[in-house]
């Protein structure tokens, strides 16, 4: 879903990623295959070599991919909270089997009916800290058994996620931003005979109802006639927080190193 924003909008909701996306100068898209040693889902990133791979302007996102023998993992630095917060971050893998993993699951994603929305309050079931997080959504893995499962889980998926504080240009004393680690094994996943993948990472934000031939329902602080009008950050964040945003990339399977 896409909403047309003023410019001061696009710029203000911009500038704290492109700060730091210019300063480390990263690709739109990861071009390398790595080799991972000692991986660990805790939204630490330790492990990563730094800056991350890639800047994606489309997606306020930093990431890398990377692999072992055993598992694909995914790092991803943001600081679009709402995003992460109500909706996660989604890596899809395409092939004949598609795969897809969400971390961090948030019950209240689905808003697209007022039941949702009524259920979503009424069960009082938003995580209110990052130690709520405790399941991953799935699709393609569970085989019809439940598809929301568990950190700790038979299939053998990680994830983690937590909060670091970064000094940039524009905000001196620091600005959060959000690490979220995930590894699925590579038994599951639709690799190519040469080791390939084409996968599609996805902030998703929440889920609203937009029915065909129908304009999208807003969130407050849009004008279906007019640009938003945003009131303050809050309403900005409001309109960014329904608006999914993804990047493509392919894939290669990393080999250890001699």
């Amino acid at each position: 879903m896409q909403y047309k924003l003023t410019f001061f909008t696009i710029v203000f909701a911009g500038m704290l990623t492109q700060g730091y996306a210019q300063k480390n100068k990263q690709p739109q898209v990861q071009q390398n295959s790595i080799w991972m040693e000692g991986f660990e889902a805790d939204g630490k990133l330790d492990e990563w070599q730094q800056p991350l791979q890639a800047y994606n302007d489309d997606t306020h996102i930093a990431y890398s991919l990377a692999n072992d023998d055993q598992y694909l993992y995914l790092a991803v630095k943001t600081n679009r909270t709402q995003k992460v917060f109500r909706g996660g971050v989604s890596l899809l893998l395409k092939g004949k089997n598609n795969i897809e993993i969400t971390y961090p699951y948030n019950p209240t994603y689905d808003m697209s009916s007022d039941e949702l929305i009524m259920k979503a309050f009424n069960d009082n079931t938003q995580p209110r800290v990052l130690a709520d997080f405790d399941k991953i959504e799935t699709v393609g893995l569970t085989q019809g058994r439940d598809s929301i499962i568990y950190l700790t889980n038979e299939y053998g998926v990680e994830a983690g996620i937590e909060k670091e504080t970064i000094e940039t240009e524009i905000y001196r004393n620091g600005a959060d931003f959000y690490n979220i680690e995930i590894a699925i094994p590579i038994q599951y996943l639709p690799f190519s005979d040469d080791g390939m993948v084409e996968y599609i990472i996805t902030l998703r934000g929440i889920k609203v109802n937009q029915p065909i031939g129908q304009k999208p329902i807003m969130p407050a602080g849009y004008d279906p006639n007019d640009t938003p009008r945003i009131r303050n950050d809050k309403d900005m964040k409001a309109v960014d927080s329904a608006s999914p945003t993804k990047l493509t990339g392919t894939y290669r399977l990393a080999t250890k190193p001699d």
